[in-house]
């Protein structure tokens, strides 16, 4: 074979390969041999040690053809066989109001400074199950007490949701005293009442299977990542904290769940803050006009306002 190296510093192989037909059984054990000798190497390391001696054309099509048939290769580059996932609970897909089905964890512990010092504080993160969006609340203590006080905050505004997701209690149960507490909240008589009393169906994922809660889990880890890079190790007052949490909180729910295009002629991206202004009130409505106007309005006020209201009616 010719070239144009006869002046480098090159072996004679390298000059002058020994050209090798492509669909030779000889040229196919050479090339297995020349795998094994690289300690079953790729594609490039097969076919550059080959070419030190030979040239094959289409070479590089060859090597792959060979080492595919290598069970050494294959049977460490296999891979392993997928658990079928099952189908997603109704509660995750139903139309539903935002935060109807929702799910619940604790972060932390965080540190907030007071005139005494340093004391520790605890996000309670709330996530919707079809909407994804968040809802943070700050809680001083890791008692019952605190946490259904951030409950009722939570339902106040978002609404009084049916269906709640958290961690099986049984998880919590090792030797960190702040996961030992979650589990005495979950089981605290208070806390079965209160949610007795609002209606609400409390679900524990299973035991050991944290992937059950990654809807409200992967929130988590974005919540922290915003904390730890806007916050760094600043120190601040749980007043400030609970103001961070809410731009935190604003920002999260501001983040696209679709694709965002190139294109402006297509479709925005869908986010969670576009669901949550037709959250529901469980607060009553006036289904009068009566109860709209008062009681203190006068009878001529009455009888135009009626016909006003007949009138937008028709």
């Amino acid at each position: 074979m010719g070239g144009r190296l006869e002046y480098s510093d090159f072996s004679s192989d390298e000059k002058h390969p020994i050209i090798l037909p492509r669909n030779s059984s000889l040229t196919g054990l050479i090339v297995q041999d020349e795998h094994i000798c690289m300690k079953h190497g790729g594609i490039a390391t097969t076919l550059a040690k080959i070419r030190s001696r030979f040239w094959i054309p289409k070479g590089r099509q060859i090597v792959r053809k060979i080492i595919r048939r290598c069970l050494i290769c294959r049977r460490y580059s296999a891979k392993s066989a997928d658990q079928l996932t099952s189908q997603l609970p109704e509660d995750r897909i139903a139309q539903t109001p935002p935060f109807y089905s929702s799910g619940v964890d604790f972060a932390g512990p965080i540190y907030v400074k007071n005139l005494e010092g340093m004391l520790k504080s605890y996000i309670v993160l709330f996530t919707c199950a079809t909407t994804r969006a968040l809802h943070l609340e700050l809680a001083p203590t890791m008692t019952t007490e605190s946490f259904l006080m951030a409950f009722r905050r939570f339902i106040s505004r978002r609404g009084n949701c049916r269906i709640m997701y958290s961690d099986n209690a049984r998880t919590f149960k090792k030797s960190n005293r702040e996961l030992e507490q979650i589990s005495k909240i979950l089981l605290h008589d208070n806390f079965h009442d209160f949610f007795c009393n609002q209606k609400i169906t409390w679900k524990f994922i299973v035991e050991r299977g944290a992937w059950w809660g990654g809807f409200y889990e992967r929130l988590v880890k974005s919540v922290k990542e915003c904390l730890r890079k806007v916050l760094g190790r600043a120190l601040l007052s749980f007043e400030e904290l609970s103001t961070i949490l809410t731009e935190v909180e604003a920002v999260l729910n501001s983040r696209p769940l679709t694709y965002v295009y190139n294109d402006l002629r297509e479709p925005l991206p869908l986010q969670p803050v576009q669901f949550l202004n037709f959250a529901r009130s469980d607060s009553t409505l006036p289904i009068n006009f009566r109860e709209i106007i008062g009681a203190g309005s006068s009878k001529l006020s009455l009888i135009k306002r009626k016909k006003y209201q007949d009138l937008l009616v028709k």
